[in-house]
């Protein structure tokens, strides 16, 4: 199970016992996945960002649709919508699973990637759920990986997002808007390469790692293993959002995607 599927499981549990019900319900879920072709060293040349849809650690993949919006964020903090230039293709080629790509030259220093997926609504809880993504591209010089979006809710880097090895922390803070997100639970999961074999999958608390924010929305987090992790948190309290002419409670998940490299 991976952390959305816990998120959303406690996000239903939540809505049944406000109902007065007392069943648990298990709701699978997806991970959105954002992650690029670029070499820590690399001066020049153009870079791929792929998004797709899934479980990462299962490496459980399911067909993504279209980003409702895909913009750049370059290291001067201007932005740019490349939702247009997104084309489709398929996860890693041998999943036969939609994904969507865009390929660009990043400029010199660090570039944010800022994804935000299509609209999930629940007509009968009158909610609409979203996730809010990114990514950060390391080019030549250090500079902007601070920068911030603007999405709603989003994960702010206090560590630096890049140059990461095996073991070493990533610490953030969980913000909506300019309001840090206190007591709310974060998770870490590894985008596997090759799907795990069901008999070794380990025990849950070793698939999806997990820490709390504090009073400031601050969080750290250990990542032991080289390969690219996805490091999110969900809120339901975003307030209201307008879509087709109609109203609904905003909730979504924040996530962003770093890499540890090999030692």
């Amino acid at each position: 199970m991976g952390a959305i599927r816990l998120m959303k499981l406690i996000r239903v549990s939540w809505m049944l016992a406000m109902s007065g019900l007392m069943s648990l319900v298990a709701a699978r879920a997806h991970f959105p996945i954002l992650v690029h072709d670029a070499d820590l060293g690399s001066t020049n040349g153009s870079v791929t960002i792929t998004y797709a849809v899934g479980h990462p650690f299962e490496l459980e993949m399911e067909p993504a649709q279209r980003p409702d919006q895909l913009r750049l964020i370059d290291p001067r903090g201007r932005l740019t919508d490349d939702t247009g230039r997104l084309v489709k293709t398929l996860f890693r080629q041998q999943t036969h699973v939609t994904a969507w790509q865009l390929q660009f030259d990043p400029a010199r220093g660090d570039t944010l990637v800022a994804l935000t997926s299509p609209a999930e609504i629940d007509a009968a809880q009158k909610t609409l759920y979203r996730e809010y993504v990114k990514v950060c591209i390391h080019r030549s010089t250090q500079g902007g990986w601070t920068n911030r979006t603007g999405q709603p809710l989003e994960i702010v880097p206090l560590t630096r997002p890049y140059g990461l090895r095996p073991g070493m922390v990533f610490s953030g803070r969980l913000m909506k808007g300019r309001e840090p997100v206190a007591n709310a639970e974060v998770y870490a999961e590894r985008l596997n390469d090759v799907a795990p074999v069901s008999a070794s999958m380990p025990p849950e608390p070793l698939v999806t790692y997990a820490a709390q924010t504090d009073l400031q929305g601050q969080f750290v987090l250990s990542l032991p293993d080289p390969g690219w992790w996805v490091v999110g948190a969900y809120a339901d309290d975003l307030g209201s959002i307008r879509d087709k002419d109609k109203e609904y409670s905003h909730e979504a998940f924040a996530g962003f995607w770093v890499r540890v490299e090999p030692r």
